[in-house]
């Protein structure tokens, strides 16, 4: 997109307010945005910390479980629980690290982004409608003066003299820095979605990796669960049928 031309500042025409209007609007449209952006990845870093504690808690209790609740001699069956626990603490000491990379990576860049350069330009945007204001009200004081007040008419017209060369300057340097912005937001923002995705995928992959193994555990687990059942199911069977006979001695 073709920035704000640097000699149109000291027309200030019609165009050039135009132009200055509709660069304000696309800033503070990526104002938002940015913001925004930086609001999710905080309120999904908080998510996922909180999900990092449950996490850590349910294995923690299912080495509690596997040591206290299982049987000591199913060697396998506690390999197995052992493993599933491992494979939880591996992701989440992952996402931690991943967390502090998106935090470094984009969330600090970005929040610096919106404070060194979108609010240099609004600082600058404030300071342009100062100046002009101020030439309005310096024109309007000349327009004011009669003709035979010579010493009025030259003070006023010194005061708007001054007034324009400040506008000139500021306008100047307003577009300078308008157009700088909006060409430095196209690298800027997508160095941070390269980053974000980064992240995310590094995340991601390295769960896919530790799910494949919590898979293999799964079906040797379900395999033993199946097993375990069966002889429960027996077991029950053998202690009804015991019952049915002991009842059956009594009433006898």
């Amino acid at each position: 997109m073709k920035g704000i031309s640097l000699s149109s500042c000291a027309g200030d025409s019609p165009l050039f307010r135009n132009k200055i209007s509709f660069f304000e609007d696309l800033t503070e449209a990526l104002e938002s945005r940015v913001e925004r952006i930086i609001a999710i990845c905080r309120e999904r870093e908080e998510i996922a910390r909180r999900e990092k504690a449950l996490n850590r808690e349910l294995a923690a209790l299912l080495e509690e479980t596997a040591i206290h609740d299982l049987d000591p001699e199913d060697t396998e069956m506690l390999e197995m629980m052992e493993s599933f626990v491992s494979v939880v603490q591996q992701v989440e000491e992952h996402r931690e690290r991943v967390l502090d990379q998106r935090r470094i990576g984009v969330i600090q860049p970005m929040e610096s982004f919106v404070k060194s350069d979108i609010c240099a330009v609004k600082d600058l945007m404030h300071a342009f409608r100062k100046a002009n204001s101020n030439t309005e009200a310096a024109a309007g004081k000349l327009c004011q003066c009669k003709r035979h007040e010579l010493t009025l008419l030259s003070e006023a017209s010194l005061h708007l003299h001054e007034a324009r060369r400040i506008q000139h300057r500021t306008a100047l340097q307003y577009v300078i820095e308008m157009n700088a912005l909006h060409e430095k937001k196209r690298p800027e923002l997508l160095e941070r979605v390269v980053e974000l995705l980064t992240c995310e995928a590094s995340f991601h992959k390295l769960c896919q990796l530790q799910l494949q193994e919590v898979e293999g555990l799964v079906g040797r687990l379900f395999t033993q669960t199946q097993v375990q059942c069966i002889q429960l199911v027996w077991m029950t069977a053998g202690w009804t049928d015991k019952q049915h006979r002991y009842t059956a001695r009594q009433t006898d």
